[in-house]
């Protein structure tokens, strides 16, 4: 975590440089408030399912213990857990990806440490079994202990699982996670039918904290992603 004198100093950065410009822009330059990236949630459409989905608009993205070494990915409320921009966030290490010229996003390890292994965001994709089309594949987002080759990137501010192929995001609810239930982050292709009471969400890139350099280090390939100084402010067509 920064100190109160770095974060104050990454506060007026902010509040000089950043601000001046119209909230939609993305940043790219590479002296910027942050080397990471929280996510959040921007909801398409209305409320397919407004008995079991809150209003999710600018909810954040967030992992769940799912297993040993796996998360899902979930949205969760702010008003509940604060987006604290201080903590470390997902950067993209590299371009080692099997299928699109994306890269691919992980954690690295935890602050002041190298004994934990890297969690990395993947999609765990298989045949859609509500459609009869063989190549629609549905899944959810994880993530995972490992470097993950899914073809991530936030190539404009945005999660995309590839540069090639058209992919959707969509939040799920009454997903079962640790004893509970979750709103999980679903994810289908081209070909695949909307999920049944799952709410179409795109993934916006928030500037978050610095690398820490125990990961850049251990991650010399880093590529800083493009982030919205305020992603919540982001106006969706």
């Amino acid at each position: 975590m920064h100190s109160p004198i770095v974060f104050s100093a990454l506060t007026l950065a902010l509040s000089t440089s950043v601000f001046a410009a119209p909230l939609n822009q993305v940043r790219q330059d590479l002296l910027s408030l942050a080397d990471t990236v929280q996510f959040i949630a921007k909801t398409k459409g209305s409320n397919p399912n407004p008995g079991a989905l809150p209003d999710i608009n600018n909810w954040l993205f967030t992992p769940v213990h799912s297993g040993a070494g796996q998360n899902l990915a979930t949205l969760v409320d702010p008003s509940t857990a604060p987006l604290d921009l201080s903590l470390p966030g997902y950067f993209r290490n590299g371009t080692d990806a099997p299928h699109s010229d994306g890269g691919y996003i992980t954690a690295g390890f935890l602050a002041g440490t190298t004994s934990t292994p890297p969690y990395s965001l993947v999609l765990a994709m298989s045949h859609d079994p509500n459609s009869p089309n063989p190549g629609a594949a549905r899944g959810t987002v994880q993530f995972d202990a490992g470097v993950g080759t899914d073809g991530l990137d936030v190539p404009a501010g945005t999660l995309i699982t590839s540069n090639y192929v058209t992919d959707a995001f969509w939040a799920c609810p009454d997903v079962p996670v640790e004893g509970g239930s979750a709103i999980v982050v679903e994810a289908t292709n081209r070909y695949a039918d909307t999920p049944a009471g799952c709410w179409g969400i795109e993934l916006y890139a928030q500037c978050a904290g610095s690398i820490s350099d125990v990961n850049r280090d251990a991650f010399p390939a880093f590529v800083q992603s493009s982030c919205y100084a305020d992603a919540a402010s982001v106006v969706v067509a």
